[in-house]
Parts: structure tokens; C-alpha cells; sequence
């Protein structure tokens, strides 16, 4: 038992001056090593496409006051149209993706704004919202009360822009139709790596 207990102090000790012994501070770091090859080139976006290869997006395209429709009526609403080709515009898009109509206005800057708006455009209080067919947006202007006249507008500075964002982006992304309406105007561009 004497034997057993001596060997066990032994060992102990050896054990503490093992421990003891070692630190990291007793060596210098070794030279840098090589610069290793240079690895393969990465792809962009979902399977090797850029993020907005699919996203159809028009340029800022000025009202023209003439084109607008007569005053109409619409369910009992009185209302002006303006049409606007977008050949681009399928039937898979209006299923299955989403339309994006921008406006801006004189007298509110450089502030791009989603429709459907209400505010005052013209005067008294007016709402401009769209309605999408197969190749055709139709942006639709009424009095927010929807009777009489809104008027027409056009000229520099009052313009639209369209943004077409296929089915398929959204699901690859992540995204729903309300998460871009609730998007600004900068943070769609910034999404698609679209210029403002």
C-alpha cells in the first residue's frame, strides 16, 4: 500500500511539472507560410444569374398631358386613363410576380412614390393608382371622393417609372408582393442593384 501511495505522489508531481513546465510563451511563432493558389471564381446570385436578370424595369418616362383619356366612368367613378405599353407584361408576371408603378410629381422633389397615392397632386385631394393587363398598365387618376373631373398633368418632372418582378425573383428571394409595396423606392433599386 506504501508502494502504491508513492507512485501515485510521484506521479502527481510529475504531472505538476509537466503543467507547469509547458506555457505558450516559451516558443517564437514560426515564419509565414506561402500564399496558397488562387481559388475558383464564385457566381452571382441564384444559379450563376445576376440578381435582376429577370426584373423588366422601364426609365423615368415623363406624362404627356394629351395622352390621358377623356373623363370616364369606371363602376360610378369618374376617372382619366393613361396607358402604357409594357409589352414585357405577361400573363405569368400579373399570376404570379409583381408590378411596381412609381410617380413623382413637380413641387415634391426628387421623391419617387408608390402607387396607389393619395395627396394633393392637382388640387383638392386626388388619387393615382393602376390597373395591369397583359401588356398594358393603365394608370387610372381620380378625385378621391370619385366624382367630377381630376384633370390631366404632364410636362418635365411629372413622370412614372414601371418595375416588373417576375414570379420566380420573388420566390428565389424570399419576398411577397407587400414586402416590396412596403419597400421605398431606394430600397427596391438598392435590391435589384437597379439605378435610381
Amino acid at each position: 500500500m506504501k508502494k502504491a501511495m508513492r507512485f501515485l505522489m510521484l506521479g502527481t508531481m510529475v504531472l505538476a511539472m509537466v503543467l507547469t513546465s509547458c506555457s505558450a510563451e516559451d516558443g517564437e511563432d514560426g515564419a509565414i507560410g506561402p500564399q496558397g493558389p488562387q481559388g475558383i471564381a464564385g457566381t452571382d446570385g441564384v444559379d450563376g444569374v445576376d440578381g435582376n436578370a429577370n426584373v423588366i424595369y422601364s426609365e423615368w418616362v415623363d406624362f404627356v398631358a394629351a395622352e390621358w383619356s377623356a373623363l370616364s366612368s369606371d363602376f360610378g367613378i369618374d376617372v382619366r386613363n393613361y396607358p402604357v405599353v409594357a409589352n414585357d407584361l405577361t400573363q405569368n408576371v400579373l399570376n404570379n410576380g409583381v408590378v411596381l408603378l412609381y410617380v413623382r410629381f413637380i413641387g415634391f422633389g426628387d421623391d419617387a412614390i408608390i402607387t396607389p397615392f393619395t395627396g394633393g397632386i392637382l388640387s383638392g385631394v386626388q388619387t393615382i393608382f393602376h390597373h395591369d393587363s397583359e401588356a398594358l398598365i393603365t394608370i387610372k387618376f381620380i378625385n378621391s371622393d370619385g366624382v367630377g373631373d381630376p384633370g390631366t398633368f404632364g410636362g418635365s418632372g411629372n413622370a412614372f417609372r414601371y418595375i416588373l418582378v417576375p414570379g420566380s425573383q420573388l420566390a428565389s428571394k424570399g419576398f411577397s408582393k407587400q414586402d416590396f409595396e412596403k419597400m421605398s423606392y431606394y430600397e427596391v433599386m438598392d435590391h435589384f442593384g437597379l439605378e435610381y
